[in-house]
């Protein structure tokens, strides 16, 4: 074991131990918030898995389950569907209060790939991202940008990360849209891969509720190889992966780290190795 690698260990337990100590000052219980949160997420995902690709929970859901799960957490539900299961999706019961003509043109139209809609359950802040599937995968496997549709105004400029870190900056093309806002997310940024959702979800980030035909887990893989093309591209067939990688474009773990479970960036950084080495070899 290298001298790195055994000082993020020794890190990664003394994180492990402070959170956990934290959490019981606070009187705060990760495994009690965890539970209840996904008792909603489940119940929301039995009454629209019918008319769905997929439906996974990304965000703090994804990575932080019984671990970094706080009172004041929220719910972020991916949702992928068939633009043809649209109208059977949106006449459940849970999107009945919101008007989604909007959104719903636009997706049928092909001018847009997603949406989400956000209301609160039992005091909890509940977000789905509604992405149609053909715009998702697109996205994610680097072959067209995606263009969103939200009610409330959005920053004029984007965030992520790159393989080495570094924090950039983009220009989202927002542009009003009948009672809402369109806006885009680019492939590359300059050319190079860059990091935020629903790419996130994939670095380790997820929890999958309900797939029909292994969709997820298989765009998963593709994905992996995808991102890893890119990491190969920019650094070669080597890179240093104590300093550049997708653990390093993950939003979290340059914003909060101690959220991140113990164990979590070898996680990353084991199947960033794996995939090296499956397309090197």
């Amino acid at each position: 074991m290298n001298f790195t690698r055994r000082w993020l260990n020794i890190f990664g337990e003394l994180k492990d131990k402070f959170y956990k100590v934290a959490f019981l000052i606070k009187g705060m219980d990760p495994k009690y918030e965890t539970a209840r949160r996904l008792k909603i997420a489940q119940d929301i995902a039995k009454q629209i898995e019918p008319f769905t690709k997929a439906i996974v929970l990304g965000g703090s859901m994804g990575y932080g389950m019984n671990y970094s799960l706080r009172e004041n957490s929220d719910i972020d539900l991916v949702v992928i569907f068939d633009k043809n299961q649209l109208d059977g999706l949106l006449s459940k019961e849970y999107f009945k209060e919101f008007d989604l003509s909007e959104p719903v043109e636009l997706i049928k139209k092909e001018q847009a790939g997603f949406f989400w809609v956000t209301k609160f359950i039992q005091d909890v802040e509940v977000n789905i991202f509604m992405y149609e599937m053909n715009a998702y995968v697109n996205y994610c496997l680097f072959r067209k940008k995606i263009i969103g549709y939200r009610k409330e105004g959005t920053k004029t400029n984007g965030k992520g990360y790159l393989f080495d870190g570094t924090l950039i900056e983009f220009d989202q093309n927002v542009r009003k849209f009948g009672k809402g806002y369109l806006y885009e997310k680019p492939i590359l940024f300059e050319g190079k891969y860059w990091n935020a959702v629903p790419r996130n979800d994939f670095i380790c980030s997820y929890h999958i509720l309900h797939e029909k035909d292994n969709f997820w887990k298989e765009l998963e893989l593709k994905v992996w190889r995808e991102i890893v093309k890119l990491l190969i591209k920019e650094y070669g067939n080597k890179p240093d992966l104590d300093k550049v990688g997708p653990i390093y474009s993950h939003w979290v773990y340059q914003n909060s780290p101690e959220r991140l479970p113990l164990g979590f960036i070898e996680k990353v950084k084991n199947k960033t190795k794996e995939e090296i080495y499956y397309l090197t070899s």
